[in-house]
């Protein structure tokens, strides 16, 4: 049996993507040594950041199932709708890293 489910894997992930793209960030804004095309590259990081958490939400939700609602405590509509908006998002963030020169 798995120590950790892929809920709270996926979570971790999406923890850990997300902490070393603001480490990143926050190093280079305290350098003043801004990359070039850096808005871009951040786009793409937050889209990626958000595919792991949109992956860990999605585990949550197919869990959410299995549990008895008195259990879950969290309305699957709200999870739904978390996961909607997340994809929505997704779409609108590049898809690949950008050119740098």
């Amino acid at each position: 049996m798995a120590r950790f489910g892929p809920v709270h894997t996926a979570s971790l992930d999406a923890e850990s993507s997300t902490r070393k793209f603001a480490t990143t960030t926050k190093r280079r804004r305290n350098q003043g040594t801004p990359a070039p095309g850096e808005f871009a590259m951040n786009a793409y990081n937050v889209r990626r950041n958000l595919i792991n958490l949109s992956e860990a939400l999605t585990y949550l939700i197919d869990e959410h199932g299995t549990l008895p609602q008195e259990r879950a405590g969290i309305p699957i509509d709200g999870l739904q709708a978390a996961a909607r908006h997340i994809s929505a998002a997704i779409d609108e963030l590049p898809a690949a890293m950008p050119e740098v020169s």
